[in-house]
């Protein structure tokens, strides 16, 4: 972890320098020499203590096991509120368009996924929605930074797949229904499907090789807690949350192939790492894996938003 990384890990969260220093046992004047600057090599132990504590904090704010229903839209306000942190780096800030369960649905939590292809203003190409536990919900129309990320991704994924002479499909806002049996329809940005059982001409259905979903202010929540505990429930063996807003990529990667469980609720065993839009940032996708270098994308979203 860099000292620029520790900075946009810190602001993140909405750390003070006080809470950080105490939570890693880093004394007080040893963090702020190092955020002002006057530490420009600190000791490796006191970096591994502060790239530690950052994890476990970043987990269970944002990803933990006891995160409930009632959490999006605390954590959508608060973490990633950047009228709370001024100067937060961005490369580009999107305007949040609400993203709810729609109410001009009445049998909200009864749908299935056949009703969404019966339901006549649902049939319409240009309608864009997702189902969860039977619940309905709009999705808005990505920007144009979004649709660059998800496409120059599905690019290079698509060269790393050639190279290696794999057998895998990338999809992009392909629908995915995650669990046989579960009223439930995912539409992820980019996905990557290497068994031919797995698809239907109407979706893909189980837990996909890769799938990423980039965020934005209408949907983070949904995608990082909702959608995220489908994903994982199905087994997906390499998921990406990448946030523009503060140029960051989430990586969550299955353990051992998906032969741990959690102990908590029997879900499937993953551990996340956390990169910037400076890393090369690996694939790790049961017997496949490649990297990505997300310099190119970066660098292709500032070309047109400098």
């Amino acid at each position: 972890m860099t000292i620029e990384q520790l900075k946009l890990k810190k602001r993140l969260l909405g750390l003070t320098a006080a809470e950080l220093a105490d939570g890693a046992g880093v004394p007080l004047p040893t963090l702020q020499k190092i955020l002002s600057g006057k530490t420009s090599r600190p000791r490796a132990a006191t970096m591994e203590r502060l790239e530690a504590y950052l994890k476990k904090a970043m987990e269970l704010a944002s990803f933990g096991p006891g995160s409930g229903e009632s959490s999006p839209a605390s954590e959508s306000q608060t973490m990633y509120d950047t009228n709370a942190r001024p100067g937060a780096s961005s490369i580009i800030r999107e305007n949040a368009v609400p993203y709810h369960a729609a109410p001009k649905y009445p049998n909200q939590g009864q749908y299935t996924v056949e009703d969404l292809y019966e339901i006549p203003e649902l049939a319409d190409e240009d309608v864009r929605i997702e189902l969860i536990d039977g619940v309905i919900y709009d999705m808005s129309t990505p920007t144009v930074p979004h649709e660059i990320i998800a496409s120059e991704l599905s690019f290079l994924l698509k060269e790393c797949i050639n190279r290696q002479n794999q057998n895998c499909l990338v999809l992009n806002s392909a629908a995915l229904c995650p669990l046989p049996g579960e009223n439930t329809y995912l539409v992820p940005d980019v996905m990557a499907i290497c068994r031919k059982d797995q698809l239907t001409k109407r979706w893909a259905a189980g837990g996909p090789e890769f799938v990423a979903e980039v965020l934005s202010p209408s949907t983070r929540a949904h995608d990082m807690v909702r959608k995220r505990r489908k994903y994982h429930a199905a087994g997906v063996s390499c998921l990406w949350l990448i946030d523009p807003e503060y140029q960051m990529v989430y990586a969550d990667y299955l353990r051992n192939h998906g032969a741990e469980k959690d102990a908590a609720d029997g879900t499937f065993s993953y551990e996340t790492e956390m990169y910037t839009f400076d890393d090369i940032i690996p694939v790790r996708a049961g017997t496949h894996s490649c990297e990505i270098d997300f310099t190119k994308i970066r660098d292709r979203i500032s070309y047109f938003f400098p």
